[in-house]
């Protein structure tokens, strides 16, 4: 892997010199950095809950999450590969080696950070590696409130509409009136 991380950045340092092309064969080299973001967080948290689900209930070891049992809209969920390129969540593989679809693991370093433990804030990618992190540290209570705190459950539609009928101050009060905040 050294090698080819070497190779990476030799490749990332030439292009630079070059208006972002690679000089060999002409390609774009993009840089990617993703900082942690409430989307992950809610994920990480929903697997957390899931797995902690699983144990009470005496179910598979090791315990593997499903994403599709995780109820959140789809641009949420899609957040599982950063979340794996930070290194919280793992992909799940069959004897073969062969990644399970939707299948993930919260890592020691996951469930540390939902502790509340700090992690490096940003990773820095190239075609799906790992170059470094960067950003300094960063706690989960910092991203999406205190470590202990689960997502609230959503509204009902009837909450939402009594919320789209206010503004400002009002709705501010019948926000704390119907327990949201």
């Amino acid at each position: 892997m050294a090698g080819k991380t070497e190779t990476t950045v030799k490749a990332i340092l030439e292009a630079r010199d070059n208006n972002g092309t690679c000089k060999h064969c002409g390609r774009k080299i993009q840089l990617y950095k993703y900082k942690i973001t409430p989307a992950m967080v809610y994920m990480l948290k929903d697997m957390g809950r899931i797995t902690a689900r699983q144990a009470a209930e005496h179910q598979s070891s090791p315990r593997h999450v499903d994403s599709g049992e995780i109820d959140r809209p789809f641009s949420v969920r899609t957040q599982m590969t950063k979340l794996r390129l930070h290194g919280l969540v793992a992909k799940v593989k069959d004897a073969k080696g062969k990644h399970i679809p939707r299948t993930w693991i919260v890592t020691k370093k996951g469930w540390k950070f939902l502790a509340g433990k700090p992690v490096q804030a940003r990773v820095t990618v190239y075609n799906n590696t790992v170059l470094g992190h960067s950003g300094g540290l960063c706690v989960i209570d910092q991203i999406a409130g205190a470590s202990g705190d689960y997502i609230v459950e959503p509204i009902t539609e009837d909450e939402s509409k009594q919320l789209t009928a206010t503004k400002g101050q009002g709705a501010k009060d019948k926000a704390k009136e119907l327990g949201l905040c």
